[in-house]
């Protein structure tokens, strides 16, 4: 059984980021929220991962009413799947396309869109989702922002699963199956 640890609000530099790591200074004023990649509800297992989810390299310039919003609606999409499935790979991150600005002295990139990538296994299949989101203030429906992995990989420019033999790669990466996740 899991640890519930609670949420221990400690935001901190990530010394680990060689190319400099933002700083909770950075948010200051900006209007904008300390917005997390990976939950820290995601992450309460135990204090130390908990603790590792406030440092500034999981941590986002996000718009209040996103992250408060659409964004937080996701998350616990999410958190319920890896849930009742019991295993689900979760890959979430920014898109740096039409940009929002920079905040802060150390010029924090603000991001147009943010994506969740989602992959389980279902007896011998590969089943898969992904969501680009805009950074708006919303409470959409999730099910508006389903798009295949493929559209993510190519505005990012990331190979999320490039493991998987080729023809795997493909069709898992090309699905659009809302219903098999329960959308």
């Amino acid at each position: 059984v899991a640890m519930k640890e609670d949420r221990c609000n400690c935001f901190k530099s990530d010394k680990n980021v060689i190319t400099k790591s933002a700083s909770k200074n950075d948010y200051l004023n900006s209007g904008f929220d300390l917005g997390h990649l990976s939950p820290s509800a995601d992450n309460n297992m135990s204090k130390k991962a908990n603790k590792e989810s406030f440092r500034m390299s999981n941590i986002s310039p996000q718009l209040p009413g996103f992250n408060r919003g659409i964004w937080k609606q996701l998350e616990e999409w999410v958190r319920d799947q890896a849930t009742q499935r019991g295993s689900v790979y979760v890959i979430t991150g920014p898109v740096f396309v039409n940009n929002l600005g920079t905040i802060g002295k150390n010029k924090v990139t603000i991001p147009g869109y943010y994506y969740k990538v989602l992959l389980r296994q279902e007896e011998q299949k590969m089943i898969s989702i992904a969501f680009l989101v805009p950074h708006l203030a919303c409470n959409d429906d999730i099910r508006e922002y389903v798009v295949p992995i493929n559209s993510i990989e190519t505005i990012t420019g990331i190979d999320f699963f490039p493991d998987l033999i080729d023809s795997a790669e493909n069709k898992v990466e090309a699905q659009y199956q809302p219903n098999s996740w329960g959308l």
